[in-house]
């Protein structure tokens, strides 16, 4: 049987093989894949491929317009330039970031930060107009009086503390009643001339100032000051010696004050040595009167807060809890004065403190410099030979 057919396929040709290929049937064979679930990364990757499509309904179809500034693009340029409009009215805001605590200073500093609002606050009083309130009352008249003495409703009747204020207004009148009397023929009486009268220098209580402990308490220094500070004052102070002005600066953790400098020339010797650090500093400038050939000179003293508006208002705060030590040791001064900048040395507005500073009798005169005199005759009198002397009018 095997034998057979093997004969039979041995004997089949190449013509009735392809007319058997001929008769068989086309299969298509289909490969399938089953997908996977996408893990979260894979979202993640995607999601940032994604880009951001803003939709615009409109109830109206485009016009022709609509679609031609559509496809040139001019939505996109109008939105660009806004966008740069924009970023140009941004602020930048700079982050300062500390990577320690504050020190002992910059807390003493914030508490001391009170002094220096309470400055500002003083300066800016300083700086308001006042206004004067008149009030007008028309007096009473014979008849009101005589009225309000005959209506009993009026009558005030005596009481417990009627009776004790006037105890009290009589003894104060009997304890008063010889005050006021002060014997002036030996020449000691209160006044300008009197040596031992109520305006006498030194006369009265001693006078402290904030930063002192009050009686029988020693207060706490804010900052050393160095001895040399003490000494070049004493020779500014001293009608004999030549120094006119000093100039004292900080140490680095603002804990101690040295001198600078100090010079015997005028303000812009001193001005020269002002820079962008704090300081402390004084100087000598003279009141002149030249009335009718007579030439008179007034030693003036100007104290001196060097305050750059560079420096950060913690420091500016600590600077300000120093001035009552500073002017312990740098006294005498008849003004003070804070500078910010150069400007705030201007002769012309120091002769506007300086005279506002004054008593009665001032000055028609300033010298900054030695031998610049610069008029500031306040009365309008003239100056020199020309003056026509300070109660007399102006021609």
């Amino acid at each position: 049987m095997s034998g057979s057919k093997r004969g039979s396929l041995a004997s089949v040709g190449a013509g009735e093989l392809q007319a058997m290929v001929a008769t068989l049937s086309q299969t298509e064979t289909k490969e399938g894949y089953t997908a996977e679930k996408p893990g979260a990364m894979d979202l993640a990757g995607a999601k940032k491929r994604l880009s951001v499509t803003s939709t615009s309904e409109k109830n109206v179809l485009p016009t022709a317009e609509d679609i031609a500034k559509e496809q040139s693009g001019e939505h996109s340029v109008a939105a660009d330039s806004t966008l740069q409009e924009k970023r140009k009215s941004l602020k930048a805001v700079e982050t300062e970031v500390k990577q320690q605590l504050p020190t002992e200073g910059c807390i003493a500093a914030e508490q001391s930060a009170d002094v220096m609002a309470g400055e500002i606050l003083e300066e800016a009083k300083r700086k308001l107009n006042k206004k004067v309130t008149v009030e007008k009352q028309a007096l009473p008249t014979a008849e009101d009086i005589s009225a309000e003495k005959k209506d009993k409703a009026c009558v005030v009747l005596s009481s417990e503390q009627m009776s004790k204020a006037n105890a009290s207004k009589n003894a104060a009148m009997d304890h008063s009643k010889h005050l006021g009397t002060v014997e002036v023929k030996s020449g000691h009486g209160a006044g300008q001339g009197g040596g031992m009268g109520l305006n006498a220098p030194g006369a009265g209580p001693k006078v402290n100032h904030f930063a002192g402990g009050g009686a029988g308490v020693t207060a706490k220094k804010q900052v050393d000051i160095k001895q040399e500070v003490v000494e070049a004052w004493a020779t500014v102070l001293d009608d004999s010696a030549k120094t006119t002005w000093i100039y004292c600066n900080y140490s680095d953790d603002l804990k101690s004050l040295t001198l600078q400098a100090k010079g015997e020339g005028g303000l812009s010797e001193f001005k020269a040595q002002i820079g962008e650090t704090m300081a402390w500093g004084a100087f000598k400038c003279y009141g002149v009167d030249k009335r009718g050939g007579t030439e008179v000179r007034r030693t003036k003293f100007v104290f001196v807060q060097v305050r750059p508006e560079s420096v950060n208002m913690i420091k500016k705060a600590k600077q300000a809890s120093h001035k009552g030590d500073v002017k312990g040791v740098i006294t005498g001064a008849h003004m003070d004065v804070t500078v910010e900048t150069l400007a705030d040395l201007d002769e012309q507005e120091l002769i506007k403190k300086l005279q506002a500073a004054t008593g009665a009798h001032k000055p028609n005169g300033y010298e900054f410099e030695p031998g610049v005199f610069l008029e500031a005759d306040f009365y309008g009198l003239g100056i020199g030979k020309k003056c026509q002397g300070e109660t007399a009018g102006s021609k």
